[in-house]
């Protein structure tokens, strides 16, 4: 058992090996590409459209290691975790070396060297994507979970280095600076980046899942809830989105125009029904940062109303529930019926986010 457990991690040590020098290949690929695009480099972007071909054939022989690898050694449990794991990682560093060689291209198609503002972000996302890249592939190398751990972090920064990249390109569209197609060029690099980063983010959970068996952790919705003065609607719906799945949201309660206090008869309302809103106050859009949200619910105005600039990376709803309780009607009544439905549309949405329905 001894003798086959050292040939066991002397070709899993082959085959690691094998899964750096991908990870490597696909590293230059990156810095290259990302160079050609700062430099205005066409010579330098064909080298990378060119060298995709190094890293698929690669790709394509550590595929086969592993098939080989597994038929020779059967192996269980610890042992194919790890084994699967390269599968994951290899997949992923394929896909980042596709998206060097589409930001390569890019590269080529753009009619100036880049400037101003936009050079100043990009210049930022290559830094960070990068970073992660080779920080994530240190950490697999080295079977670290701190370090893998510490460049997930990145990815959010990235997220929101991305809308405020594509803000700086609207409003260079809305004053023609710049040729259409270029825009659309910029546009397109700098998805590319934030896609490596979350493939880079990927592979630190691989190595998350090899070293300490930690699974991906649940994703947790962050979810901003908005109605016209956030006294009523929107406090409702966030306090029933907690009950319901206080696992699975990270709620925000907003208003266009914050009322000073929430509606008293809502508040009582709630409170009968076994909701706590003693941390619920809604807030000014302003003061919220939208590019961490990644869904928006409207309630009873259309979503550009309230917010006129929906960041890239987010979704939204409009949601009309009908009317607000009048005056001298049952304004119970009332309550439960929007209550009613504004639970049944945080079901249904929360079912497709999460594939699954969570009781509550």
């Amino acid at each position: 058992m001894a003798l086959y457990e050292e040939r066991f991690q002397k070709e899993m040590t082959r085959l690691r090996d094998e899964v750096f020098r991908l990870g490597e290949m696909t590293e230059e690929a990156l810095q290259n590409a990302t160079q050609a695009v700062l430099l205005k480099d066409e010579a330098l972007a064909n080298q990378v459209i060119i060298g995709d071909q190094r890293i698929n054939r690669q790709h394509k022989a550590v595929h086969r290691l592993v098939l080989a690898f597994i038929v020779k050694h059967s192996p269980s449990a610890g042992h194919l975790r790890q084994v699967i794991s390269v599968l994951e990682l290899i997949s992923e560093l394929e896909r980042i070396g596709d998206y060097a060689v589409t930001i390569g291209r890019e590269a080529i198609n753009i009619s100036q060297p880049i400037t101003g503002p936009i050079r100043t972000e990009m210049e930022q996302m290559v830094e960070e994507s990068r970073t992660m890249l080779h920080q994530a592939m240190t950490a697999f190398r080295d079977g670290d979970a701190g370090l893998a751990r510490g460049t997930e972090i990145i990815a959010d920064q990235v997220e929101r280095d991305l809308d405020r990249a594509f803000e700086h390109l609207v409003e260079l569209g809305d004053k023609c600076q710049g040729r259409s197609k270029d825009l659309l060029d910029l546009s397109s690099i700098f998805y590319m980046l934030e896609r490596v980063s979350d493939r880079s983010k990927n592979i630190c959970e691989e190595t998350l899942f090899v070293v300490t068996g930690e699974e991906k952790p649940e994703k947790i919705h962050k979810i901003l809830f908005i109605d016209q003065d956030g006294g009523v609607l929107a406090p409702m719906a966030l306090a029933i989105a907690q009950k319901m799945h206080p696992a699975s949201i990270k709620g925000f309660c907003a208003g266009n125009e914050p009322a000073a206090q929430l509606d008293s008869a809502m508040a009582s309302f709630m409170k009968a029904h076994g909701h706590d809103l003693t941390h619920i106050a809604a807030q000014g859009v302003e003061r919220l940062d939208l590019h961490a949200i990644r869904v928006i619910v409207s309630l009873n105005a259309p979503v550009r109303s309230l917010i006129p600039a929906i960041p890239f990376h987010a979704a939204y709803f409009e949601w009309n529930v009908g009317p607000l309780p009048g005056e001298g009607g049952d304004a119970s009544k009332r309550f439960e019926e929007i209550h009613r439905a504004l639970a049944q549309n945080i079901s249904q949405l929360m079912e497709t986010l999460r594939g699954e329905a969570e009781g509550g």
